[in-house]
């Protein structure tokens, strides 16, 4: 049941008397509840897999903040915009990838992004 997923990663995000903190189960229990379609497990899975990413450096963070991001995080969001908007050795530059996202993370209220958006605008993109 989905519900008593979410409870179950609650617990394990926050620790109790009786459960100590263990992010790794928190994420497992939200995927699942989220995987059974609660909104709620999804955000909080958003927010999980956007706090393991401070930067993407691989691969699987890019993975991870893509996750973080569909799930509703305007951080990774952000992350993944910056991502193709400069050089650097894990993608090609693509500033229209960058746009998709830096909008993504706009409509979520990342002001960064909002103002990244208007500079590349004004570039004429």
């Amino acid at each position: 049941e989905a519900s008593g997923c979410n409870n179950l990663g609650n617990m394990y995000e926050e620790g109790t008397r009786w459960v100590r903190k263990d992010s790794v189960k928190a994420e497992r229990f939200y995927s699942l509840a989220c995987d059974l379609d609660d909104q709620s497990s999804c955000d909080k899975l958003g927010y999980v897999y956007g706090k393991r990413i401070r930067r993407i450096l691989s691969e699987e963070d890019k993975k991870i903040a893509q996750r973080a991001c569909d799930y509703g995080n305007g951080v990774s969001c952000y992350k993944l915009g910056e991502l193709y908007y400069t050089k650097n050795k894990l993608v090609e530059k693509d500033i229209y990838e960058a746009i998709k996202f830096f909008n993504k993370a706009c409509d979520m209220g990342q002001s960064n992004s909002c103002r990244l958006l208007g500079d590349i605008h004004k570039k004429g993109y």
